[in-house]
């Protein structure tokens, strides 16, 4: 996957600027890592490049979403001065969603869980 890629991606999934881009780019390759550990063997990553790039940066926002959240400062207000800080879980259950349906998107490229159910009629 081309990291640039994903990386332009993922400033925009974060609202985030080019120069807040190095703060993150272990976490962006971490994410490049991980997805590209869940492909089959065959997969032509040329190929499928924009769904595996999408993907990738998908879980680099989810595991960004997950870092910034701050659960405890959400607003303060006194008098006129109102200050909000920090990002709701809601940004992180999106993100979450987000990277779900991406995992969707390229579960036919990826390896079997191994999961198996069999139901047993008695």
């Amino acid at each position: 996957m081309d990291i640039n890629s994903v990386s332009q991606r993922f400033i925009i999934l974060a609202g985030i600027s080019e120069d807040e881009l190095a703060d993150w780019q272990m976490l962006i390759e971490d994410a490049i890592c991980y997805v590209g550990s869940l492909l089959k063997d065959n997969v032509d990553i040329d190929t499928n490049l924009a769904l595996l790039s999408s993907a990738a940066a998908a879980y680099a926002y989810y595991k960004w979403s997950i870092v910034t959240t701050d659960e405890n400062t959400k607003s303060f207000t006194a008098g006129d001065l109102s200050i909000s800080s920090g990002k709701s879980s809601d940004t992180e259950n999106s993100a979450y969603k987000l990277w779900k349906n991406s995992l969707s998107e390229i579960r036919h490229l990826t390896e079997d869980s191994g999961f198996f159910f069999e139901g047993v009629r008695v």
